[in-house]
């Protein structure tokens, strides 16, 4: 009788090159991801910093340009002249402000009321 061989054990199986190479590459892209989110965010908010320094520099220099140009209005109401006046942040429709005051639909219409609305 002859004797039963028995099957012989196979060794492990290596592990598969592609599963590897796969899974490091989307460990490198997720990490890749979260770097440049975290540096986009730092971007965005110096942006925002530099934005507001900027419109708040704009405010002032606007506000600067307007006092001139209140100034020359008040001396042409206080000489009387009349023409129009420059357009400010407290006269926009560079309305004169002298005793004759010009009305629109029965009410007055002055530099700090340009449009004639009564006050309640």
């Amino acid at each position: 009788m002859p004797e039963r061989s028995t099957p012989a054990k196979s060794a492990p199986k290596p592990p598969n090159l592609p599963d590897i190479s796969s899974k490091i590459n989307d460990f490198s892209a997720s990490a890749g991801s979260a770097a440049s989110s975290s540096i986009s965010s730092v971007g965005s908010r110096v942006s925002s910093a530099g934005q507001g320094v900027g419109d708040g520099i704009n405010n002032k220099a606007r506000g600067l340009g307007n006092y001139p140009k209140d100034m020359g209005n008040s001396v042409k109401d206080l000489a009387g002249t009349i023409g129009p006046r420059s357009q400010t942040s407290k006269n926009p429709l560079g309305l004169d402000n002298h005793k004759d005051k010009t009305r629109v639909g029965g009410r007055m219409q002055t530099a700090d009321n340009p449009l004639g609305l009564t006050k309640k």
